[in-house]
């Protein structure tokens, strides 16, 4: 995205509202959150703030939004990786604590977008083959947050028992906004040992550098 671009994109939200003073980059980023965030309603009616944007101008702001996210929750900066390390570990003891005491049917953690792009980068999910830039906006990128961090997002991890050839035996599968994660082990489906060998090393996960 240009610096001439984005001008252009201002200029022309500028001339819909028909206001006479000059918009910041934190009017137009307000307007955006305006337009999303009352489209968001449960009858699925349109905004008429988003009657301010064009189809380009939306795709452009997102990526605003998703390169916002990439560097500072995401795969853009190495340290957020290790803070999505601490509650992949604790799954992974839920997980092992499911195993044995067979009582607990869910356990289930509230936060927000921050956290949940530092769990992917933990993950590794959406992690596309080049940096994102600001020079080139990939339309086929994997790192979308309207995707990855919508309004209610969420990411759940299934432990399934299971018999096979009379022994028991536990699938973990993961979904992502209702969704299930393909890239996932086999299609998605994980065995027990898979899942061990991914998650086990969590446990030694540690934010002990935030305060050396």
């Amino acid at each position: 995205m240009t610096i001439m671009i984005f001008f252009q994109l201002i200029d022309g939200i500028q001339k819909r509202t028909g206001i006479d003073y000059v918009l910041t980059n934190t009017n137009i980023t307000s307007l955006y959150d305006l337009c999303r965030y009352t489209w968001s309603d449960k009858d699925y009616t349109g905004s008429p703030w988003c009657a301010l944007f064009t189809k380009e101008d939306l795709s452009m702001i997102e990526y605003y939004s998703d390169l916002r996210h990439y560097y500072r929750n995401g795969h853009g900066t190495p340290m957020n990786e290790r803070f999505g390390r601490i509650p992949m570990g604790d799954l992974y003891e839920t997980f092992v604590n499911a195993k044995v005491n067979k009582h607990r049917k869910l356990t289930t953690y509230f936060t927000h977008a921050t956290m949940m792009d530092m769990l992917y980068s933990a993950l590794g999910w959406f992690r596309d083959r080049f940096p994102l830039t600001a020079l080139y906006r990939d339309p086929n990128r994997k790192w979308r947050s309207t995707m990855t961090a919508p309004f209610g997002g969420n990411l759940i991890a299934v432990l399934n028992r299971c018999l096979i050839d009379n022994k028991e035996d536990y699938k973990i599968v993961f979904y992502s906004n209702e969704k299930l994660v393909t890239s996932m082990c086999d299609n998605g489906v994980c065995s027990w040992q898979q899942f061990e060998n991914q998650f086990r090393p969590f446990l030694n996960a540690s934010i002990d550098f935030c305060f050396t």
